[in-house]
């Protein structure tokens, strides 16, 4: 197995820690084959003692690591990838230990799939896309209104997945009822707290917007699309991009919160 908006149920492993110890150049998409590993280990015994020392000492139940490294053949050359995959600790309540199987929700970590599926519609001719291609000329007309018409008029996939078109969070202007349609509907009442492309300001509902934005060229839905093209080619056997699949597959791990003793204790899922 290989490792690397809604609610993304992914599997920890191929997401949070992925190492890519050697620089070159961009490999295809394609599982990892680890039948003749080369490389020393790395989550090996000295690792664990380490992260029983320092992570659990402070509250850590449970981590699935993963650690993906180029390879070089006998001239040098790159020629594949080896990775490693481990859990330590609990994944819930009743004690059940982590694996390289074990799902976890990754929140924000998610906007990583939805950059990455842009930068595949980008490199893929049969969209009329590109990275400056302004987000007014993508959606259908009139459904990106805002109340900075620089930002309007000028915004492009870079600002959006860049946090740089002068809107702050808004959290509380959508809800999980909320489509992505719906979502991108409603930017046109949040005000701007800061002038276009002048700061930085973290906001959730441009990665809405660069979902859309998927589904809208792609016709399929932003799950469908994003197993199709990234998690299938890759080998995550076990990640899966919708909630409730991950509920029913039960290997989810629960999410814990500390005591006033500062030992942790799961609240469910």
């Amino acid at each position: 197995m290989l490792s690397t908006l809604g609610v993304l149920a992914y599997l920890l492993t191929n997401s949070l820690l992925v190492l890519t110890a050697q620089e070159g150049t961009q490999a295809p998409f394609h599982a990892i084959n680890n039948d003749h590993r080369r490389l020393k280990p790395i989550l090996d015994e000295e690792f664990e003692a380490w992260i029983n020392e320092k992570g659990f000492k402070w509250g850590m139940k449970g981590v699935a690591i993963a650690v993906t490294r180029r390879t070089k053949d006998d001239n040098g050359e790159w020629d594949g990838w080896e990775t490693e995959l481990k859990g330590y600790g609990v994944a819930d309540r009743w004690g059940n230990t982590v694996d390289e199987d074990t799902l976890f929700g990754i929140g924000s970590n998610s906007k990583l799939f939805a950059a990455l599926g842009i930068g595949l519609l980008v490199e893929d001719e049969k969209y009329p896309i590109n990275w400056d291609t302004k987000i007014k000329d993508i959606l259908p007309k009139g459904e990106w209104k805002l109340q900075d018409s620089a930002m309007e008029e000028q915004a492009n996939l870079i600002d959006i997945l860049s946090h740089r078109t002068g809107l702050p969070r808004h959290d509380v202007s959508y809800s999980r009822t909320d489509t992505l349609r719906t979502l991108v509907s409603k930017l046109r009442y949040l005000r701007p707290s800061a002038e276009f492309r002048k700061i930085w300001q973290y906001n959730n509902q441009m990665y809405s917007t660069a979902a859309y934005i998927i589904e809208l060229l792609t016709n399929k839905t932003l799950p469908e699309f994003i197993t199709e093209k990234i998690i299938k080619p890759v080998g995550m056997n076990s990640s899966t991009y919708l909630f409730d699949e991950a509920i029913k597959l039960n290997i989810l791990a629960d999410g814990f919160i500390g005591t006033e003793t500062g030992n942790p204790k799961g609240e469910g899922k």
